[in-house]
């Protein structure tokens, strides 16, 4: 009997070991499979001429730089005055962007190490290298103040050609083609790009026209990256003060419609039991039981010197952990372009997150700037819904994206924002579901992830609650002081009144007998 216990004992132990060996074993898994994330992720060194202040591609360097970081690449950012002979070695993707024909300082050194440089090279704009010419077999010619139309995997657009805009042709067979820029007027019909997965071309990269992301589909091929785009819809916005009623019509509406959606809410850092915070979450509770997703926002930026500033990670993971202790679970987090190049706010601003959006700079304020900026494992490249529907039909069957885009909705915007839903809910396309994917957000309380539809909090599956709870207006804002001595008070209150009131009585009376004897002598004296 004593052996067949020691038998079962000895199987217990084996059984636990096992256990213990698969855990590990799936651990070091999924720890290698994060760090072989993020030692895959391209890193591309992005060389420009200008900011081109004041001309048609003002602001197209950022937007480029947004552009690859929703491609999932981590992006160093140079100009050609700034660039060192050599640069290049340490990467094995070089993009040149020349936003003016003119010859600027240090272009000949940018052009001499690129026509030895044997790695991938993309070339946006005027003079291209020899060497990228002849292996494209293109030709480049200019068409300034034409107006084109621009298509591509049934996108379009029409634009003006500026000086600095080239139209191309390749005679080689090999070589891939990216879009069609076509008019009749002038006898157009020419390729937007050329891509032979070594070198690739351009004709252009605008911030205000359909190139702004449609260099994408060539970006990913020449990047090599074989994970198809989904598209995605985020309110943002959203305020603990913006109207709560509204917002949980237009999760309604979005829910009914079949589309799964997103919501960037702006984060509160103090005053967590005031009803406005408990209302807040409970609105945000609702929003996800609608299949909404929670985003947190950034939290905006006044100075860079500034309390705020110092107390950043405590501050943001204050949030997330008064949401956790709702049951609401966020997900990741939207930030302006110029948090992802700044070595501040991604240490304690966006450390917690594995999943982020990143949106055009609306007000710089960087604190530590560096000249690379970095992706996460999840990035999304974001452009506003009006800007979108410039381009593409509601009717339109999207086959492919080259990257995962979000449309953007501004809820504050209330005169649009019900057109936008109904030009939503009448579109034709697939919605991807944001919590479908794996994401993670970790504080030093909390664990927040999400895999296949199935939000969890500390391992624990948070349960989806559809009926909204109404929270109370009554609180004190100010706690009441301990009145021990009310009484005494209240007591030497009354005494001080009647005092005041018999001295009163005793002045009105000294007054009226003062007046009478005055008014006697006087009277004595007439007569």
């Amino acid at each position: 009997m004593m052996e067949g216990r020691r038998n079962e004992a000895n199987g217990m132990k084996h059984l636990v070991l096992r256990i213990v060996i698969i855990v590990i074993g799936l651990s070091v898994l999924w720890t290698n499979q994060s760090v072989n994330a993020k030692q895959n992720r391209q890193n591309v060194l992005l060389v420009y001429d200008s900011y081109a202040t004041g001309t048609s591609k003002e602001g197209n360097v950022d937007s480029l730089k947004r552009l690859l970081g929703g491609l999932g690449v981590n992006v160093t950012v140079v100009d050609f005055e700034n660039y060192e002979h050599g640069d290049v070695v340490d990467f094995a993707y070089v993009i040149i962007l020349r936003n003016q024909s003119a010859q600027t300082a240090g272009v000949d050194i940018v052009m001499r190490d690129i026509e030895q440089y044997q790695g991938k090279y993309l070339h946006i704009g005027t003079n291209p290298s020899q060497q990228l010419v002849n292996t494209l077999q293109m030709t480049v010619q200019s068409k300034q103040s034409t107006t084109v139309n621009i298509a591509i995997d049934g996108f379009n657009d029409s634009l003006l050609l500026s000086k600095e805009d080239v139209i191309i042709e390749s005679s080689s067979e090999t070589v891939h083609s990216y879009g069609i820029l076509e008019s009749e007027l002038d006898g157009i019909f020419a390729p937007y790009g050329l891509n032979n997965d070594k070198y690739a071309f351009l004709s252009f990269y605008n911030d205000s026209d359909i190139s702004e992301w449609a260099a994408g589909y060539i970006l990913k091929d020449w990047l090599n990256i074989v994970d198809q785009g989904k598209l995605h819809v985020m309110l943002t916005e959203v305020y603990p003060f913006s109207d709560l009623n509204k917002l949980r019509e237009i999760s309604d509406t979005l829910y009914e419609a079949g589309i799964p959606f997103l919501v960037s809410t702006k984060p509160i850092f103090n005053n967590f039991d005031f009803p406005a915070a408990k209302r807040y979450a409970e609105t945000l509770k609702y929003i996800q039981s609608r299949n909404g997703t929670i985003i947190v926002d950034a939290p905006a930026v006044s100075s860079t010197i500034s309390a705020d500033i110092s107390i950043l990670r405590s501050n943001i993971a204050s949030y997330i952990d008064f949401l956790a202790s709702h049951e609401v679970a966020p997900l990741g987090a939207t930030a302006e372009m110029y948090w992802f190049q700044d070595q501040y706010y991604m240490s304690e601003g966006l450390a917690f997150y594995d999943s982020t959006i990143m949106l055009p700079n609306i007000k710089v304020m960087s604190n530590q700037p560096t000249n690379t900026i970095t992706t996460f494992d999840s990035s999304l490249y974001s452009i506003s819904l009006d800007k979108w529907k410039e381009y593409a039909s509601p009717s339109q069957l999207i086959n492919d994206l080259p990257l995962n885009i979000v449309l953007t909705l501004d809820i504050e915007e209330l005169e649009e924002i019900d057109e936008q839903l109904r030009w939503l809910s009448g579109a034709w396309y697939q919605f991807h579901d944001f919590k479908s994917s794996a994401h993670r957000i970790t504080t030093e309380k909390n664990m927040i992830t999400s895999s296949q539809g199935i939000l969890q909090i500390n391992d624990a599956v948070v349960a989806m609650h559809q009926n909204y709870t109404d929270i109370t207006s009554d609180y004190t804002y100010v706690e009441e002081q301990e009145a021990s001595l009310e009484t005494f008070f209240t007591f030497q209150n009354k005494i001080f009144i009647i005092l005041i009131i018999v001295i009163l009585i005793i002045f009105m009376f000294l007054l009226f007998i003062g007046y009478r004897m005055y008014r006697k002598k006087y009277v004595r004296e007439g007569e």
